[in-house]
């Protein structure tokens, strides 16, 4: 029953808009609203015009009392004219607000004016559409990389929320990835439908990607067009967002070392070796190198590298001891790696080197460092008898 009094009063006001005027006695009353819709919680102003097109008679004590329709507030219910004189107008005006929780419809204000003409009384009834339009406003959000960092050639997953900031729910949408650019193919349909997303609420998106292997190393966008209609199915909304996407180059780290012989409980050094065979620069490298028992006391524990670019590499040399209980044999010895992309992405790998540790004996013979005591009497013997039968033939020359 509510639904036929509205539609009733929406076809009275369409055919008030078709003429906007009433005449009763000697005065007519016309509208004007000045905007063709608002929004939930939106406010327009309306002009009301009063003409007296009577050549021989004024109209006095004029009054205008607004009655509102639904979701509607007008800024006052009653304004006072008093006299228009003959052949003359006048103009006012009033604001109207829809309520925050209004539905899209066409409302309206019932204006009663009443005037005397002489001592006589007229009245007349005239109602002014108000247009009320929820409007749904689909906005991207939270998008998101699976893997997170994306290199030429990957399969990706890309995930986004579709949210509604608007305050009509939007129906039969469309999310279409755009392909045209050729940087990006969708393994399955390049569209995505959703029925209808509600105003505050927002429908998760995905779509499985494979980015060309030819692409370049740098930020890129996905074009993403958006094709809706408001809640009633009255207006078709089209838009386009862009999704950011980082590709990064691919890091390949190339470690390589040198030690000098070492045995248990001595101390060594180790040359460790870093190259960059990726295609990508590494920033702010840091190279680690971490305590792995039975190799102690690694110092420094860390050496700042710098940026190193593909196809290039630096070395860093750091010393260590083995504990005195070791066994000879290879231990391994962990180096860490940290570095950063240049789009701010934070990296670390860990390496593994082996270090040789000798028996002391072989030590001693790579090193010179254990002759024996005995050894060392009989070198000094040799050197001492040398230089005495030197010293004794060149005392027999001299006599």
């Amino acid at each position: 029953m509510r639904h036929f009094i509205l539609i009733l009063t929406i076809f009275a006001s369409f055919i008030l808009i078709a003429n906007p005027s009433i005449a009763t006695g000697s005065a007519t009353l016309g509208y004007e609203v000045l905007d063709s819709s608002i929004r939930p919680g939106g406010e327009t102003t309306v002009f009301l015009t009063l003409t007296n097109p009577s050549t021989t008679s004024s109209a006095s004590n004029i009054k205008i009392s607004i009655s509102p329709g639904p979701y509607i507030t007008p800024s006052t219910n009653y304004i006072e004219i008093g006299k228009l004189d003959i052949s003359s107008s006048q103009q006012t005006s009033l604001t109207v607000k829809a309520s925050n929780n209004a539905v899209s419809t066409i409302s309206y204000i019932k204006v009663r004016l009443g005037y005397y003409v002489g001592t006589t009384q007229y009245e007349s009834d005239i109602n002014v559409p108000i247009t009320i339009k929820r409007i749904p406003i689909l906005q991207v959000s939270e998008t998101k990389y699976v893997p997170s960092v994306v290199e030429p050639g990957n399969k990706i997953a890309v995930n986004f929320n579709l949210r509604n900031d608007g305050d009509g729910s939007a129906k039969d949408v469309r999310i279409i990835l755009n392909q045209s650019a050729g940087k990006f193919i969708v393994k399955s349909s390049p569209e995505v439908f959703v029925d209808s997303i509600n105003a505050k609420e927002f429908a998760p998106v995905s779509f499985d990607v494979v980015v060309d292997p030819s692409i370049g190393i740098g930020t890129h966008t996905i074009p993403v067009t958006l094709i809706y209609m408001d809640e009633i199915r009255n207006t078709n909304y089209t838009s386009t967002k862009y999704l950011g996407l980082t590709v990064s180059g691919k890091y390949n780290f190339i470690i390589t070392h040198t030690q000098a012989p070492v045995a248990p409980g001595k101390n060594g050094k180790v040359d460790i070796e870093v190259a960059n065979a990726g295609t990508q620069e590494a920033l702010y490298l840091t190279l680690r190198v971490l305590d792995s028992y039975p190799i102690i006391h690694v110092s420094p524990s860390s050496r700042y590298m710098g940026n190193l670019k593909s196809d290039d590499y630096s070395y860093e040399d750091f010393t260590f001891k083995i504990d005195g209980t070791t066994k000879p044999g290879t231990y391994p010895l962990n180096a860490q790696v940290n570095y950063m992309d240049p789009y701010g992405q934070n990296y670390n790998e860990t390496f593994q080197i082996d270090i040789v540790v000798s028996s002391l004996k072989d030590y001693a013979k790579s090193t010179g460092d254990g002759l024996s005591k005995f050894n060392i009497i009989i070198t000094i013997l040799v050197v001492g008898a040398v230089a005495y039968i030197v010293y004794r033939k060149m005392r027999k020359k001299k006599k």
